[in-house]
This record gives C-alpha cells, sequence and structure tokens, in this order.
C-alpha cells in the first residue's frame, strides 16, 4: 500500500512501516490540498499515489464490516495492501476516516472564491499582494493583509555594548531617527492607519538596562520623542483591536489614547513601568478607564519599580486577565489597587503564576471579598502557579472567598502540603466546579510540574470528593509507585487472545474517586512527562456501576498535528480553544 517494494517486514524496524503508512496518507491529503513541498509534488508521483489511493478506498469500504473482528480476513487483507502488524485495524479505520472527512472540507472550502482570494494573499509577499491588488478591483481585499498588522521597535544595538560611549550613543541616535521616519511616513498615510487592527509598540532595552547602563549616557530628554510618536500614532488608530505595549514608559497621554480606543479588546503590557501621575489619573477619573478592553495580558520579565498590577486600573470591564510574573519576582497587589478597581466584578478568567507569593493570595483573597460586596462575581476559570511553596493555610482564606463566584475550573499549582482540609474547603466553597487539578510541590527545589509524593495515599483522599456535586475532571501528580511495572493483572490479556500493548494499571487508582464522586467522568495522573499515559475516562451504567477506559491521548494529540499541518495554525489553535 504505502510501498512498491516487497521486502521482509520481519527484517526491518516496525517503526520504519508505521511511519511509511503515515507518509502515505499524509501524501494523498498533500496532493488534494497543496501542502507538499517542491521535492514531493512531481507528477509521476502523483499518478503512483493516486492509483494506489483509488485502488485501495473501495476495497476498505466494502470490506471494512467483513474484515472487523475476523483475524483470518484482516491478515489476508493486510497482505494484500502489504499494511505492517504494528498497525491494527482501529488505526486504519481512523487514518482513513480523519483523511476522508478533511478533503471533504477542504473541497467544500475551494467552493468559495472568496477563501481561494484569502489563502493566495496569505501566502504571497508584500510586493506581490500589492502587484495582485492593482489588477482589479474585487482583489482589493489585500489590504486586510497588507496593512492588518504593523510592528515599530526601537532598535538596540546590543553588539555595540556599552563600553564605547560615542559609538553607543551614535547607533541608538541612528536607531532612534530611523524609528521617527517611519512613524512619520505612517502619519501621512491615514488610508494605511484605517486598516490597522493589530500593533505592536516595543523598545528593545529593558527598563533595568536602562536604568543601569543607558539613561546616564543619553539626555534627559531623549525617550520623550519616541513616547510622544507613539502617542499620535495609537490615537490615528481607531481601528484597533489588539495592543502590546514592550519595555514602554506609559505616560498620561499615551495612557489616554489606549483607553479611548473604540474597538481595542486585547491589551498587553510586557515590562512597562506606568509614572505614579498616570495612575492618580486614573484613580481620580481624570482619565477614564477602558470598557471596551475584554482581556488584559501583563507580563513582568524582571522587578521594577512600577507595579504591574497598576495597569488593571485602565480597563473596568474585563473578562480575561494574565499575570504573568518571570523569576522570582516581589510584586503584590498595592493598596490603591485593591480599593478602587473592581475588577472581580466583571472578570471571568484569571491566570496568576508562575511567582505567586503568600501575600499575593491573602490580597487576592481581600480584592475578591470587597468587590463581592459591590457586585455578584463572575469568575468562572481561576488558576494559581507558582514555583514557591504555597501553604494551605494561606490558600484557605482564598478559597473560602469564591464561595459566592460561579467558579467551574480551578488550577492550583504550587501547593506545600496537600491535606485532606484543601480539597474539603474546594468542595465546600466551589460547588459549580467541574474541574479540578492540584499540583504539590515535593520539595523547595522542585520548580516545575513533576510527579510528587503526597502526604497520604490516593484512597483517603477519595472520601473527600464525595462533598462535590458536579465535579466531572480530576488531575494532580500524585507519584504511583512502579508506574511503569506491569502486574499480574496483565496475564489475563494473554489468556484471552490477541497481546494488547498496554499493561499499566496505574489509572485503577481512579476506582475510589469515581466510587466516591458520583459525577466524575475523567481521571488524570497530570505532569509533564506522564499525563499522557494515565489518563482515563469514566463510564457510568446502570445501578451505579461503572468501567475505566483508558485513554490514549498521545495518539490524540499526534492526530491533532497532523490536522494542524493541514488546516494551519489559526485552525489548530481553534480546535484546542473547542476542546478538539
Amino acid at each position: 500500500m504505502y510501498s512498491d517494494s516487497s521486502d521482509d517486514e520481519s527484517e526491518q524496524d516496525p517503526r520504519d512501516f508505521i511511519c511509511k503508512l503515515w507518509r502515505f496518507f499524509d501524501s494523498v491529503e498533500g496532493f488534494y490540498t497543496g501542502s507538499l513541498d517542491l521535492t514531493g509534488r512531481h507528477h509521476p508521483r502523483f499518478e503512483s499515489v493516486i492509483k494506489r489511493w483509488n485502488a485501495f478506498l473501495p476495497d476498505f469500504k466494502y470490506k471494512r464490516l467483513d474484515t472487523n473482528g475476523d483475524v483470518a480476513k484482516w491478515e489476508a487483507f493486510k497482505k494484500k495492501w502489504n499494511i505492517p502488524n504494528a498497525a491494527d485495524f482501529d488505526l486504519l479505520v481512523k487514518l482513513v476516516l480523519t483523511l476522508v472527512q478533511e478533503l471533504i472540507k477542504h473541497l467544500k472550502r475551494l467552493r468559495s472564491r472568496n477563501y481561494i482570494l484569502d489563502m493566495v494573499f496569505s501566502v504571497a509577499t508584500i510586493e506581490q499582494a500589492r502587484l495582485l491588488s492593482s489588477t482589479c478591483k474585487m482583489l482589493r481585499i489585500s489590504e486586510g493583509h497588507l496593512y492588518s498588522s504593523r510592528n515599530l521597535t526601537l532598535e538596540f544595538p546590543y553588539e555595540l555594548g556599552t563600553e564605547n560611549n560615542d559609538l553607543f550613543i551614535s547607533a541608538v541616535e541612528t536607531s532612534k531617527e530611523n524609528l521617527l521616519k517611519k512613524v512619520d511616513f505612517l502619519l501621512s498615510r491615514s488610508d494605511i492607519l484605517d486598516h490597522v487592527n493589530h500593533f505592536y509598540l516595543r523598545d528593545e532595552a529593558t527598563p533595568e538596562l536602562k536604568d543601569r547602563e543607558i539613561d546616564h549616557m543619553l539626555n534627559d530628554g531623549f525617550h520623550k520623542p519616541i513616547w510622544n510618536a507613539f502617542t499620535q500614532v495609537i490615537y490615528r488608530c481607531q481601528n484597533l483591536t489588539q495592543l502590546r505595549l514592550i519595555h514602554i514608559e506609559v505616560p498620561a497621554d499615551m495612557l489616554r489614547a489606549v483607553v479611548l480606543l473604540p474597538q481595542l479588546v486585547q491589551l498587553a503590557f510586557t515590562s512597562c513601568v506606568i509614572p505614579e501621575q498616570s495612575l492618580h489619573s486614573i484613580h481620580t477619573g481624570i482619565i477614564a478607564a477602558s470598557s471596551s478592553v475584554l482581556n488584559l495580558d501583563l507580563i513582568a520579565e524582571e522587578q521594577m519599580e512600577s507595579n504591574i498590577w497598576d495597569f488593571i486600573a485602565c480597563c473596568s470591564n474585563l473578562r480575561t486577565l494574565s499575570i504573568r510574573r518571570l523569576r522570582d519576582i516581589v510584586d503584590t497587589p498595592s493598596i490603591a489597587v485593591v480599593q478602587h478597581s473592581k475588577v472581580f466584578c466583571t472578570l471571568q478568567k484569571l491566570v496568576v503564576g508562575p511567582s505567586v507569593n503568600d501575600m499575593d493570595a491573602i490580597l487576592l483573597a481581600r480584592w475578591i471579598v470587597l468587590n463581592s460586596l459591590q457586585s455578584p462575581l463572575q469568575l468562572t476559570h481561576l488558576k494559581i502557579s507558582t514555583m514557591l511553596w504555597l501553604d494551605d493555610a494561606f490558600l484557605f482564606p482564598l478559597i473560602n472567598a469564591l464561595q459566592s463566584a460561579p467558579l467551574q475550573v480551578l488550577v492550583l499549582d504550587g501547593i506545600k502540603e496537600g491535606s485532606f482540609e484543601l480539597f474539603d474547603r474546594i468542595a465546600e466553597s466551589c460547588s459549580q466546579l467541574l474541574r479540578l487539578t492540584t499540583m504539590r510541590r515535593e520539595n523547595s527545589s522542585q520548580r516545575r510540574c513533576k510527579l510528587a509524593t503526597w502526604p497520604h495515599a490516593s484512597w483517603e483522599y477519595a472520601p473527600h470528593f464525595a462533598a462535590f456535586q458536579r465535579l466531572e475532571h480530576f488531575s494532580w501528580n500524585f507519584r504511583v509507585g512502579a508506574v511503569f511495572d506491569s502486574t499480574p493483572a496483565a496475564m489475563r490479556y494473554f489468556e484471552e487472545g490477541p497481546i494488547r500493548d498496554y499493561y499499566l494499571d496505574a489509572h485503577y487508582i481512579a476506582y475510589p474517586f469515581a466510587a466516591c464522586c458520583p459525577t466524575l467522568k475523567s481521571f488524570a495522573i497530570d505532569s509533564e512527562a506522564y499525563f499522557y499515559d494515565n489518563f482515563c475516562n469514566i463510564h457510568r451504567r446502570r445501578m451505579g456501576l461503572f468501567v475505566l477506559k483508558r485513554r490514549n491521548m498521545l495518539r490524540e494529540v499526534n492526530q491533532m498535528f497532523r490536522i494542524a499541518n493541514f488546516t494551519g495554525p489559526m485552525s489548530f489553535k481553534k480546535g484546542i480553544e473547542d476542546g478538539y
């Protein structure tokens, strides 16, 4: 099927045959979708591959039911089409059905004229797109690809270093002049700015580097023309939906321009500094907070004078908030932000990490309680991640503060103790919880998500899950002894007939959890290395009975990557968000 050769399979690596089988289906898909490179897209190969595919598909279609379950017919079918022994019937069915479905979807897309034009312009260079768009009015759709995203960067001459002051200052001044020329060009082209949806404004030099090595060599007003230029560009881009500022000091005028954007939905600050004057203008109402921004992403790469939490005051209608503090940065929410911001009255999803400390947990709990007194909480997703230990005692106030929130997903990554009381409090406070993930740090040196030894046996935790009313999925990083050692339970598989490729029963620890929590549908031992091998679904039956079915997550992830190569990265991202 996949090769015209008739070599003895026993003399070759079975993994090589599996790769050839996948390559055959990928080749068929590539010819139909045009995703093959020039080395594989030639006519003789196309005739060879399509000839085998056209002969295989009818035979597979008419003999599928007869072959399934019949070992003799399956062996004859494998011999006829030279299918490797390492491939079972279920794998072949899944490959064929997936390929046929994707080909049908692609053919339906090709019926759309705009889809074809959009696909052509998405791979064209700027010069090619301009040339095509000048041929007729219909092809002016390229303007969306030409001008949708813009980037303004103040380049920093890292290669020169700061030892030679004169040469370094000259290079920085040249970079500044080039940037201001780009800004002047954009300001003179309103036709371009009207089509810009995504804008990235960046200073390559970090705030720490400026304070330590750069600012003393430059005059005091060096950055002021740059910040003014960025402010003018933001004012003119009234159709912006996404804006990211990187290593920028945000003066009051620039902040006012940002919050006045009527269509801005996603806003991101990476190691930016907000002066006290700008923050005071927000708190006193001189600058009104943005009501259009729904998603806010805050990143702190290093310790700064400004507090990264202060940027929350810029938005009054947030739905998603992500705060990532890299390294061990001590940066807790300020009292002014906690008192003035009502972010939890509208916030639905919150991610904080990976350097959450005890004070963060306490202030977050106080913040949530204050906002709950003003308006009902909307929080449905919460992830707390820390590379440090986080005592259960500091998590209890935060969990208690979530009693009035309709929380559905909770991730606690970095807990220190993992006591019974922790799960009791979660079940009591989060009655609507659907998914729970708990990751314990085994010691203070463990910074990553690895398997850890919990203080109690796994079955001793199961009775505490009886209090959950709607919990459907639970995962944790519980270390099971001898995870990769087979037990005598595997012997019955040898007696039943065909040899199975899986004998591990570590996922059997899900039995007491499934018995104590009647709503549980899936269970996983989660870590960086073992998640794919220890995931099982819980199938409920009548009279309270249930069965566990191991789920091959690794095969499903590989399938997602195959579809990603077919449909492109945007469809792959959407597939993950939709829970593919």
